[in-house]
């Protein structure tokens, strides 16, 4: 239908622009050029009045974001996303027709210690626990509508027990997810964003059995408030709720695990797609030009391995203002066995401001036939973009400033002053986490990227690490190291000086010889996953092009 309607409004623009006169082959690409920067790209979204099958899906465990607000067409939809049947694409979900499954791996008496809630039962953590279903939400897709607030309205809730939400700060403090400041999910109650954000949060269902939870969406926009229907959510808590509840009903989506399962269709190489820049005279060539950064700390080290088709937020802790470079090496097996490596540089203005200083960011890495490279998700644009860890400075200021409690003495003394990203999303600071589910990795290699800390740069301190769960702390320690260490790394300059990007034959070459090779030296720039509508900048290239062939035409 949509594309039905853009070919019969190209056909008539193009027809009255040639009664007027107007070249028609320029009336068409004027035509397609406004299509192209006005359409507000379209998420297919199930519709729950449609004759779909009606066998439900059980979801018992891996990344979903439940509660998803999209656009369908000139309103809303609530629906659910999750990213385990397909690694590296997300699936959408009638929620009438997924059965949410909480297992007996959930249940813990830990929820009793914790202040405002006091009581055992099913829990699922704010942070990721693989044995467990990760549920969250996610409006990142209603940026377009440029919404001023979102909210997620309660309407039913059914059960034998209690659900309970809240949010653990990086220290363990608690704080309600509802507006109206209770733990419990009760009707009326509703939980604010106020932008497009993607958020979790710890769940406890107090007692086994199905729980009924149905709620809407609402959203203000310049244009007026959109309101989406009704949703109704299943959770079914413990073995024999989840057998009762799905009698006949698929199989538990599972996560893949690459190689063993349905393997994602080949996802374009990580450079990019754009139109290269006319080739540069030999006094231009891109030479390999080292680049360190002395001081006289040394303590630096440490490695963690994230999984296949994971995402997850851990704690940046540092420990003075200033500026600080992190140079990290990620490794991954491909799938012919071959291991692999890559290296970028991580910037952060400690107590100042970048060009990064809120909104939710991924350090990833994509993956073509032989090698891999450091990308970083951005997503305060959507479809989300990759980037290069060069292209963005993630500033923390005064709202990532706070104490050190007692219990990381690692990094800083109880009462000291620190600066942070939190595994909990924080207003006006980067949630910057880890990803491994760009669908060039999972096509082309195992899945696990481990990464090694090689250096730090700056005034202070830098730790990553895990928040605990449920009155533990500190969960697992990444790396760490005192800034101002020595680290060389090799990026591309001309011979005057200036940043250029090394061809991939030399960045082969470093990485063989086990140098550090900065990602901003790595040909391409952005990629992208999914379909999206052009953007200002491709079309900038297309424009651009354009007039440097219509210049050597008329040389001719």
């Amino acid at each position: 239908m949509v594309m039905q309607a853009i070919l019969i409004i190209t056909r008539r623009f193009v027809m009255r622009a040639t009664h007027r006169g107007i070249h028609p082959l320029l009336a068409l690409f004027t035509a397609l050029l406004t299509l192209a920067l006005f359409a507000t790209p379209t998420i297919a979204t199930p519709d729950p009045q449609s004759g779909e099958s009606t066998t439900k899906v059980l979801l018992t465990r891996g990344h979903a974001d439940v509660f998803a607000l999209v656009p369908n067409g000139p309103t809303i939809s609530l629906v659910a996303k999750e990213d385990v049947t397909t690694p590296g694409a997300p699936t959408y979900h009638n929620p009438a027709k997924l059965i949410l499954g909480v297992t007996d791996a959930a249940k813990t008496s830990a929820t009793e210690k914790i202040e405002g809630v006091g009581t055992a039962g099913y829990a699922l953590p704010q942070s990721e626990n693989p044995a467990l279903l990760w549920p969250g939400w996610d409006s990142n897709a209603l940026a377009p509508l440029r919404p001023t607030a979102i909210r997620l309205v309660i309407d039913e809730v059914s059960g034998p027990g209690r659900i309970l939400l809240w949010r653990s700060s990086a220290f363990g403090a608690t704080s309600p997810i509802f507006e109206q400041g209770s733990l419990e999910a009760a009707p009326g109650r509703s939980i604010l964003q106020s932008a497009p954000a993607h958020e979790h949060a710890n769940w406890l269902f107090t007692a086994a059995g199905t729980y009924s939870l149905t709620l809407h969406g609402e959203v203000d926009t310049p244009n007026g408030r959109l309101v989406s229907d009704p949703a109704a959510y299943t959770f079914a808590v413990g073995a024999t709720a989840i057998a009762q509840a799905t009698p006949g009903a698929s199989a538990p989506v599972e996560p893949s695990t690459p190689g063993t399962g349905s393997t994602p269709p080949p996802a374009p190489a990580p450079q990019s797609t754009a139109p290269q820049a006319p080739v540069q005279p030999a006094a231009e060539q891109c030479l390999p030009t080292p680049v360190t950064s002395n001081g006289s700390g040394t303590a630096v080290g440490g490695s963690h391995t994230i999984r296949a088709n994971t995402h997850v937020h851990p704690n940046w802790v540092f420990t003075a203002p200033g500026v600080y470079k992190v140079s990290i090496t990620q490794t991954a097996t491909l799938k012919s066995g071959a291991r692999v490596s890559t290296s970028g540089i991580l910037s952060f203005n400690v107590g100042g401001a970048g060009n990064a200083d809120s909104g939710h960011f991924d350090i990833g890495t994509s993956a073509s036939p032989s090698s891999i490279s450091m990308l970083v998700k951005d997503d305060r644009s959507q479809p989300a973009r990759w980037v290069a860890p060069s292209s963005l400075v993630f500033g923390l200021g005064s709202a990532a400033e706070t104490t050190a409690p007692a219990g990381i003495e690692f990094i800083a003394k109880q009462g000291q002053k620190i600066w942070m990203i939190s595994s909990s999303q924080v207003p006006s600071v980067p949630w910057l986490g880890a990803n491994t589910m760009h669908p060039s990795l999972l096509a082309r290699t195992t899945g696990d990227v481990t990464w090694t800390l090689n250096g730090v740069s700056g005034p202070g301190s830098l730790a990553v690490f895990e928040s605990g769960n449920f009155g533990s702390l500190v969960g697992a320690r990444w790396f760490g190291g005192i800034g101002s260490g020595s680290t060389t790394v090799y990026v591309g300059r001309t011979a005057d000086g200036r940043p250029c990007e090394l061809d991939q034959a030399t960045i082969d070459r470093l990485r063989a010889e086990g140098k550090i090779v900065d990602g901003s030296a790595l040909p391409g720039g952005l990629a992208t996953t999914g379909a999206r509508a052009a953007t200002p900048v491709a079309l900038a290239s297309l424009l651009a092009l354009a007039g440097l062939a219509a210049r050597r035409w008329a040389r001719r």
